[in-house]
């Protein structure tokens, strides 16, 4: 599968949404907010497999890009401890730490666990 076949196939089983906050525009044009985010990374992995891939907004795909957030082989979200719900604006991922994401219906097509232990080993980020 191509780039572009892995977007259209990921941003579908998440219906455009994001799989964190539920966010979900669409403009008229077509163009969705959300974005297909690869797990473990294409360019470590060559793998557009949509099991290697989250729905995600802008906003929380660069944060679980940088580590700030990783999900759990339980699809659950694991908040980075260098944030602090404290300080401005943090709270704002903070909020969903142990939050269920959204999946997609169709239990084959969810999130490969053996790709969530990567990101959570790799990833995220440790005080």
């Amino acid at each position: 599968m191509n780039g572009t076949g892995f977007r259209r196939l990921v941003r579908g089983l998440y219906q455009d949404s994001c799989s964190v906050c539920g966010l979900h525009l669409v403009a008229v044009t077509g163009h969705s907010i959300c974005e297909a985010a690869h797990v473990i990374p294409f360019e470590l992995s060559s793998n557009d497999d949509p099991r290697n891939g989250l729905g995600l907004c802008p906003v929380h795909h660069w944060c679980f890009d940088e580590g700030l957030f990783t999900v759990t082989p339980e699809y659950r979200v694991k908040v980075s401890p260098v944030l602090d719900s404290t300080r401005p604006t943090e709270d704002r991922l903070v909020e969903f730490d142990s939050t269920v994401i959204r999946l997609p219906d169709r239990v084959e097509y969810r999130p490969a666990r053996e790709a969530l232990e990567w990101h959570q080993r790799h990833k995220l980020l440790i005080a």
